[in-house]
């Protein structure tokens, strides 16, 4: 949904609405988040899903979308982790250390942050990044996200609204 959703902004700056339309339907519909030997409901892709609702003038599906994500975040949060036996990263778990339930914090605070700038709550974001990337430094989609939130803070990058995807919100 991340590439399908920026092959939408891509086609949009070109003036090229209907392909923008179909790319962003296409990453606002996505199913294929494939983790954990199953298709998850929610995972880091689900935030690029709801951008592309939002492209698309559906603030509601967006804001649907992004409480699950936040509703899946809480749970992930609270439920213990456990090693899947028969997952294709049990070879790299047997050799080298891994703190499962620190991984699966930081998951679960990495979805957490994704929800809150979904739903506009940057300050908020922004600290649960800060603690992401205090846990696991070399994060780089919460290092990604956060350039991209302190950016829209200071102004250096309004997410883009021209006359043709304006459009899309009536």
């Amino acid at each position: 949904s991340d590439l399908l959703l920026a092959l939408g902004d891509s086609y949009a700056a070109q003036g090229r609405m209907d392909e923008a339309d179909n790319a962003w339907t296409a990453a606002a519909t996505f199913i294929g988040d494939f983790q954990g030997m199953s298709q998850q409901p929610f995972s880091e892709k689900t935030y690029f899903s709801a951008q592309a609702w939002r492209r698309l003038g559906r603030d509601d599906q967006a804001a649907e979308l992004l409480a699950g994500l936040a509703a899946y975040a809480d749970e992930l949060a609270s439920t213990p982790a456990t090693v899947d036996y028969f997952a294709t990263s049990l070879p790299t778990l047997l050799l080298f250390a891994d703190d499962l339930p620190g991984r699966q914090g930081v998951t679960a605070r990495f979805l957490s942050a994704q929800a809150q700038a979904g739903h506009g709550e940057v300050d908020r974001a922004v600290a649960s990044l800060e603690t992401v990337l205090a846990s696991d430094p070399h994060h780089g989609p919460a290092q990604d996200l956060l350039v991209n939130l302190r950016a829209t803070t200071a102004g250096q990058h309004q997410p883009r609204q021209n006359d043709d995807t304006k459009r899309h919100s009536s």
